[in-house]
């Protein structure tokens, strides 16, 4: 089952989450996530800002990557509350199908995954959801090092 709320705070809607799973009564779930996507439109500055952020001189890998044009990105994972953190960075380019505009973009996927018992996992659930207000706080105080 997957449930997902678009153009609302989470937190004004856990009751209707809650509900969602205990009325659908899941049996079966091995695991949870839940998921933030934020956006960082750099345009010219793409190439500049992931270099500052991800370039390390110590990663002999850079040496294969020491043009002008290279983009970086990151990924890191911590155990977090009752969740493992993942955080994958990623450099691309989003291109409007309208206007033909292509765009530089940073991508921070924030995944905050839990794995579940099987005879537990309703009630796992219910208190990783209850974590999700702290989710949100975790992932806002990240991207907050990367608005200069």
């Amino acid at each position: 089952m997957s449930i997902t709320l678009k153009d609302f705070e989470f937190e004004d809607n856990i009751d209707l989450v809650l509900h969602e799973i205990i009325k659908n009564s899941i049996v079966n779930c091995s695991a949870i996530g839940v998921n933030y996507n934020y956006y960082m439109f750099l345009d010219d500055r793409l190439l500049e800002i992931s270099k500052r952020h991800f370039y390390q001189d110590s990663k002999l890998v850079n040496n294969f990557f020491n043009s002008d044009d290279v983009a970086f990105g990151f990924y890191v994972s911590k155990d977090y509350k009752q969740s493992r953190l993942k955080l994958d960075i990623k450099p691309f380019i989003v291109a409007s199908l309208n206007d033909n505009i292509s765009r530089n973009v940073l991508a921070f996927d924030f995944n905050f995954h839990s794995d579940l018992e099987e005879d537990k996992c309703q009630e796992q659930i219910l208190s990783i959801l209850k974590d999700v207000p702290s989710y949100t706080e975790e992932s806002k105080k990240i991207m907050e090092i990367y608005y200069e």
